[in-house]
């Protein structure tokens, strides 16, 4: 098989000698049966290999001006993978910041609508501590008037028929309490429960990150 500068060339002296011939040779080529097919076939392979070669051309001219600078660009990008760990970690301890201030806004909110938050502190310090003959429950003065009207209605729920004193402390902040039996006490401070949290928080947080550091 020809190559496509051949192919085409052959086509090309075909179709002149067709155009330049004399009349006469014009009729006789013309009435022979493989010219036309001959000078179809010629010229047809010539111009699909001319493509196909001019594609190739093309292709490889975009893969240098294309490729190039994306493995440049990938390149890049690998040599800041620990920049961007760096950049994410940093990101996710500020959320959690974020996340706790809320939660403390929130919380403080929710203690000065919401009494029932301390009948259910009670609830689980309760549990926690000895059974006693009598129980003390100091709350912060900014909190007594609703304390004193959530025991009322649920004292029996609470204590049973054990009498117990509800008493202002003002070293509790708002929103905390204390219960007090005949040997022990036991404090909820709200601040207390979301520093405790935060520090869980940071623990897991920095076991994920030692986790992906590795």
């Amino acid at each position: 098989m020809a190559s496509s500068s051949e192919a085409l060339r052959a086509g090309l002296v075909l179709e002149d000698f067709a155009r330049r011939g004399t009349a006469a040779e014009r009729a006789q080529l013309e009435r022979h049966p493989a010219f036309a097919a001959l000078r179809a076939e010629l010229l047809a392979e010539g111009r699909a290999e001319g493509r196909a070669e001019a594609t190739a051309a093309y292709a490889a001219e975009r893969a240098s001006l294309v490729e190039g600078p994306l493995a440049a660009l990938e390149r890049l990008l690998a040599g800041l993978t620990a920049e961007r760990a760096a950049f994410q970690q940093e990101h996710a301890r500020e959320l959690l910041r974020l996340a706790l201030a809320l939660a403390r806004r929130v919380a403080r909110v929710e203690l000065r609508s919401n009494p029932a938050v301390l009948g259910a502190k009670l609830h689980e310090l309760l549990p926690l501590l000895e059974r006693a003959a009598g129980y003390r429950v100091l709350v912060n003065p900014a909190d007594l008037e609703a304390t004193s009207r959530l025991l009322a209605a649920e004292r029996r729920t609470l204590f049973g028929d054990l009498p117990f004193l509800l008493k202002p402390d003002p070293r509790l902040p708002a929103g905390s309490l204390a219960l007090e039996g005949d040997e022990a006490r036991l404090e909820s401070i709200c601040a207390d429960e979301l520093a405790r949290l935060e520090q869980e928080l940071e623990r897991a947080l920095s076991g994920a990150e030692a986790c992906h550091g590795a």
